[in-house]
């Protein structure tokens, strides 16, 4: 059976699909937004920035800003740490039709226009890993270090093996793994799925698309200095195919590591958040000291 991680995306595609020909109807969620609406030219999206230190922690997706929320206390005790809602999801306005340059140029112009001093530390998850990567590869002085959690692929499946749907406990489904988040951020999420219902179809192409275009890159030629932790999903990490994407990931940079979410499915954010605290802390900690990976 062939299956792709873009399936494990289906809880998360409802994301930015924002379009400014999208309705407005009933847009007001049901919490003021946390953190500041930044102006990007003619829209604004919505930027939640909590604690202090340098380098700030980036978090460039997938989900929502409030997805974050087992993640970004705990970081911001740390380190400055940034989470935001792509244009036309939750707080944000709806912006242009999302493409994986405009996506990366979104992401550059909120940092400069909010005035957050880089370089980064860029934490993407799934779809967000690939933008973290191509933000990385368009302006790699920007980045002082980068956590890719369960980058986002295509993997194939052997014959018995469970797909990514499954609901066994290493791969607990989307709504199971958002009953572990804040009250809040749980009814943020009912009203967004109220509010999106429908939307998600139209996401998949510009997630397939920019996939692909961060599949053409060779790592073996471009591998950076930067510090890099790749978290792997503890449901595929026995699969050959996943894991040869893995160690492809690792050769991103000379100053690598693995790390694997052992009580995780997809949604690792969610299941299994003091892996990715850990994971970024070692990385904040690689970049601030210029050293290796302990």
């Amino acid at each position: 059976m062939r299956a792709a991680l873009t399936a494990g995306l289906i809880s998360v595609c409802m994301i930015g699909s924002g379009g400014r020909g999208r309705s407005n109807a009933q847009t007001v969620p049901p919490y003021p937004p946390p953190g500041k609406m930044v102006d990007l030219g003619g829209y604004r999206v919505h930027l939640n920035c909590t604690g202090s230190g340098k380098p700030t922690v980036m978090i460039v997706g997938a989900g929502y800003s409030f997805d974050w929320s087992l993640v970004q206390p705990a970081v911001s005790t740390f380190a400055r740490v940034c989470t935001y809602d792509p244009p036309g999801s939750v707080w944000s306005d709806a912006g242009p039709p999302p493409t994986c340059d405009g996506r990366v140029l979104e992401i550059h112009k909120m940092v400069a226009s909010a005035g957050i001093d880089g370089p980064l530390v860029l934490v993407g998850h799934s779809i967000g890993a690939v933008f973290a990567r191509l933000h990385a590869s368009r302006y790699p002085a920007e980045v002082a270090g980068m956590v890719l959690v369960d980058h986002a692929g295509a993997y194939k499946f052997s014959p018995g093996d469970p797909p990514l749907a499954g609901r066994s406990a290493a791969t607990a489904s989307g709504e199971d793994s958002e009953k572990r988040l804040p009250p809040m951020a749980q009814e943020i999420h009912r009203w967004t799925s109220a509010r999106d219902a429908g939307h998600a179809g139209p996401m998949i192409p510009f997630f397939n698309s920019c996939i692909a275009e961060v599949a053409k890159k060779d790592p073996g030629h471009a591998a950076i200095a930067a510090p890099l932790i790749v978290i792997a999903n503890s449901a595929l990490a026995r699969l050959a195919d996943y894991q040869s994407a893995q160690a492809g990931l690792l050769a991103l940079s000379r100053n690598s590591k693995a790390m694997v979410a052992r009580t995780s499915g997809h949604l690792v954010p969610m299941d299994d958040p003091d892996t990715v605290i850990e994971a970024i802390r070692q990385v904040v900690t690689a970049a601030r000291n210029k050293a290796k990976l302990q």
